[in-house]
């Protein structure tokens, strides 16, 4: 963050925050989905990024208001530029959380604040569980990207749709109820979007 520019209150709801560019319409819709169907949520950046205003208006669209962020000890918003500092922050010490504890983390979003007073959401991460194969086998894959910001095109890449079937398994729908919903989702929160302009 820097001190000549004056970065303005973060927003309170989910439609602030895309109507500001921090994420877009469509990255809100998956991380909609993956929070109501009870999936982790954390939101990772630097203090004063507005961290815990994102996750308040997540937690309040997808009705978790009054659920912990994690199922486990560890909090729903870190201080951190990337999932590894976010990993390695959570398995320090007085957390120490295990390799297989950080596997809970679910979605984790990096927040940062743009020289211009502009905050984005960087990166969003989707950590894997611990999971079985077929044969019973522990798989432990590496996390997957949900969406990334290109600045030079000021706008989101998307990479969510490359692991649809994945994330709707993880909340127990069909992959193409999963990509509709995700759709009108979507679509309903631009709408929302628009009448504010």
């Amino acid at each position: 963050m820097t001190g000549s520019v004056r970065v303005p209150s973060p927003p309170r709801s989910i439609v602030g925050w895309i109507a500001a560019g921090a994420l877009d319409a469509n990255l809100a819709a998956v991380v909609w989905l993956l929070a109501e169907g009870g999936v982790p949520v954390v939101v990772a950046g630097a203090p004063g990024s507005g961290r815990s205003a994102l996750l308040g208006a997540i937690r309040e669209l997808a009705g978790t208001r009054s659920r912990p962020a994690l199922p486990s000890r560890l909090p729903g918003i870190v201080e951190g530029r990337s999932l590894e500092e976010v990993q390695a922050h959570f398995a320090e010490s007085p957390l120490g959380a295990s390799e297989d504890e950080l596997r809970g983390l679910g979605v984790v979003l990096v927040l940062e604040v743009a020289a211009t007073g502009r905050r984005h959401v960087v990166a969003a991460h989707y950590v894997r569980p611990i999971e079985r194969d077929g044969q019973g086998h522990v798989q432990r894959r590496p996390p997957a990207l949900l969406a990334a910001w290109d600045a030079a095109r000021d706008a989101f890449d998307d990479y969510a749709w490359g692991i649809v079937t994945e994330l709707a398994a993880r909340v127990g729908r069909e992959p193409a109820e999963f990509d509709r919903e995700r759709t009108q989702r979507a679509t309903h929160l631009a709408g929302l979007v628009a009448t504010l302009h």
